[in-house]
């Protein structure tokens, strides 16, 4: 069909209301749209000259593509076949607006019935769905993750907890919820011979939905896919070690959880990617008095968000926590670099920079400066 004579539109009315949805087409018609099929929330029509028709949608008594029989029953009677919406009805057009529509009250009131029992078993279906969303990003919730945390540190909460899917979920799920209840009331009313009037009009909410639900469907995909978390080896990747920073006569701790030899690297639609990455030099596991911390180290986390405004925040977030009295240094941008900042104090110091939407942060301890190797650290997030 030629896409300039065709067109889609939202439905704009409830699905189960068949006089507004009788409306609505002669509304359509008289834009000179005249309607083609449905595809879920939205219908195709065809470009016409506007005209003034009727309309007569035929409830459906079993889903059969369809009737050739009731076709040309009411063909006898004036009316045009023009094809199905939702395999739910059967809808007729004439130019006569006197035509009379004679659908068997007791089979309407048997497919009506027919679709109130679909509606409350897909309320069960509702009910798990929720439950099943809602308990997925559970760790998202506010209270699980304090409410002062939220407050100084909005945008590491966002990039380490699923703050954004339970958001988005949350709602999607009160607008699907809606729609489901507004679909009940239409067909309780549909059953008692009246209409919705304008509250019919809920064809908007199915489309939020879908807008909003999509993201976090191919999120959640995502995450039971395993495609969330993607690791990939040291070698190769062009990450600075502390091996590098302290020389090639370093020896690194043969711990392998605080000697990664891979970069963890994750991330979801919804969810900021990410890299971590730490060494340790060598020390002895017998030592009962030693604390880890001490040992030469070097911590690297690093976030990739969608706009840099976010990576601005992550910076101002990552410089006002701070674990001694000094403070950060701001340092003239290299390498691409955009924003450098550095706190050194004694042999623990800590770099955050940001090149765009990336933000690093380098954990050291040791006694190099860090400040040396800004332009290696430059061609890192040149890489990522």
């Amino acid at each position: 069909m030629n896409n300039k004579k065709s067109c889609w539109k939202l439905t704009q009315v409830n699905g189960y209301d068949i006089s507004a949805i009788e409306r609505y087409l002669e509304r359509m018609a008289s834009q000179g749209l005249l309607f083609s099929m449905t595809a879920g929330p939205f219908s195709l029509f065809c470009r016409e000259e506007p005209k003034v028709l009727q309309f007569h949608l035929e409830p459906m008594l079993s889903k059969t593509e369809e009737d050739a029989e009731l076709n040309a029953l009411y063909e006898d009677a004036g009316w045009k076949y023009l094809g199905m919406f939702r395999k739910n009805y059967f809808v007729f057009v004439t130019e006569n607006l006197k035509a009379e529509a004679h659908t068997d009250l007791e089979a309407l009131d048997y497919v009506l019935k027919r679709f109130t029992k679909q509606k409350y078993i897909s309320g069960l279906g509702l009910l798990v769905f929720n439950f099943f969303l809602l308990s997925l990003y559970h760790r998202g919730w506010p209270g699980s993750i304090g409410w002062v945390y939220i407050k100084y540190f909005p945008v590491e909460t966002i990039s380490k907890y699923p703050v954004l899917p339970l958001l988005m979920s949350v709602m999607g799920l009160v607008l699907l919820n809606l729609s489901y209840l507004l679909g009940l009331l239409c067909l309780h009313r549909c059953r008692a011979g009246k209409s919705f009037s304008r509250i019919s009009r809920s064809g908007w909410f199915m489309v939020l939905v879908i807008i909003i639900l999509t993201p976090v469907a191919l999120n959640t995909l995502q995450l039971f896919l395993g495609l969330d978390y993607r690791p990939f080896d040291l070698v190769d990747s062009n990450f600075v070690t502390l091996s590098e920073i302290e020389g090639p006569e370093f020896r690194l701790t043969g711990d392998n959880m605080n000697n990664m030899d891979y970069i963890s690297h994750g991330g979801t639609m919804l969810d900021p990617e990410s890299w971590y990455f730490q060494q340790y030099g060598s020390y002895s596991h017998f030592d009962g008095g030693i604390d880890i911390n001490d040992v030469p180290h070097l911590i690297l986390s690093i976030n990739r968000y969608p706009v840099d405004v976010l990576a601005q925040k992550r910076v101002q977030e990552w410089c006002a926590y701070r674990v001694t009295e000094e403070k950060y240094q701001n340092l003239p941008p290299v390498g691409g670099l955009e924003e450098i900042y550095l706190l050194k104090d004694g042999e623990i110091s800590y770099l955050v920079l940001r090149r765009g939407g990336i933000v690093l942060r380098a954990d050291y301890q040791g006694d190099k400066d860090l400040s040396e190797f800004l332009e290696r650290f430059a061609h890192m997030l040149q890489d990522l």
